[in-house]
């Protein structure tokens, strides 16, 4: 008798879209070489990511030790980095 083999081990397709995101994003913030920010990104840690039910849509969460003051620089520069890919 053949077993049924799980392809998520546990975790909903949701979850795991979520897990790639975070994994992909982390990857390309390492390396973004605009020296404009590339110095507050190693500040910057990706804490979650939350996605619509369609997948259309993602809100991506961080912390940052470079300050309340450089968030919107350090947003600025996610954002760059996610609609150059």
């Amino acid at each position: 008798m053949a077993t049924r083999q799980s392809t998520g081990h546990g975790y909903s397709r949701s979850d795991r879209v979520t897990e790639q995101i975070h994994r992909e994003l982390s990857e390309l913030l390492r390396q973004v070489k605009d020296p404009r920010v590339a110095h507050l990104l190693p500040l910057v840690t990706l804490t979650g990511v939350e996605i619509t039910a369609d997948y259309a849509h993602a809100k991506v969460f961080y912390t940052s030790l470079a300050g309340h003051d450089r968030d919107e620089e350090i947003g600025g520069a996610g954002a760059r980095v996610i609609h150059s890919r």
